[in-house]
């Protein structure tokens, strides 16, 4: 991509290229083992936030066997009725759904492109997101080796600017790592629990055509996301 006219050097499409690579290295730095799982996310999310500005967030845990969310935190002020989002995701046709990300092998989405920029066709916008005042959604999934452990969505307000395909771009280059870091955490807390599970067995795929819907008690959202 060229640099935007009339930015500083080493912006393109609004976006600062070191501020990136920053993020980037924050990321790669962080002991995924030796960190809590929710506390990683936290600070998954607060590295992205430098690059890629947004006003919420929402990090999964996922089990790749059970093809279940076992876990959610977020920060999103604007997300209103959780459980009918999970309904949206999990038991309907929308825009971007991530079972359809990873079948497509896309695995990373904008909603303001995908819906050729009326984001009315998305039932999860209209219902969610425009009234909590939110426009533009990126969403990600956190997979490595065919593998998915996570998702990560991030949504601008209404009048924020859309996300740009370099951003997008950084997203689906961080989403390895970023999977690999929430294996980790997960297999050590696991461990120290001295639960004796050595985690889900290898070799199954995220996101089956149709993955079960998640139990009430799934969702977790400490600030009230």
């Amino acid at each position: 991509m060229r640099d935007t006219p009339g930015a500083p050097r080493g912006y393109r499409d609004g976006v600062n290229s070191w501020a990136l690579a920053r993020a980037r290295e924050a990321v790669d730095s962080l002991p995924g083992a030796r960190l809590d799982p929710d506390l990683l996310r936290r600070e998954v999310a607060r590295a992205i936030q430098q690059a890629v500005p947004f006003e919420g967030w929402c990090m999964t845990t996922v089990d790749p066997d059970a093809l279940l969310v076992s876990s959610v935190v977020a920060d999103n002020p604007g997300m209103g009725d959780v459980v009918r989002l999970m309904e949206l995701e999990y038991a309907s046709e929308d825009v971007n759904l991530h079972r359809d990300l990873m079948r497509r092998g896309a695995r990373v989405g904008v909603l303001s492109r995908s819906t050729g920029g009326d984001l009315h066709r998305s039932a999860r916008w209209r219902e969610i997101y425009q009234p909590g005042g939110i426009g533009d959604e990126l969403r990600v999934e956190l997979a490595v080796e065919g593998r998915c452990w996570g998702t990560l969505e991030v949504v601008r307000e209404r009048r924020g600017r859309l996300f740009s395909d370099e951003e997008a771009d950084f997203a689906l280059r961080l989403a390895p790592r970023v999977a690999m870091l929430l294996r980790d955490a997960q297999a050590h807390s696991w461990s120290a629990a001295g639960t004796g599970d050595s985690g889900p067995d290898p070799g199954r795929a995220c996101w089956s055509s149709t993955p079960p819907f998640p139990s009430p008690r799934s969702p977790r959202t400490p600030n009230g996301g």
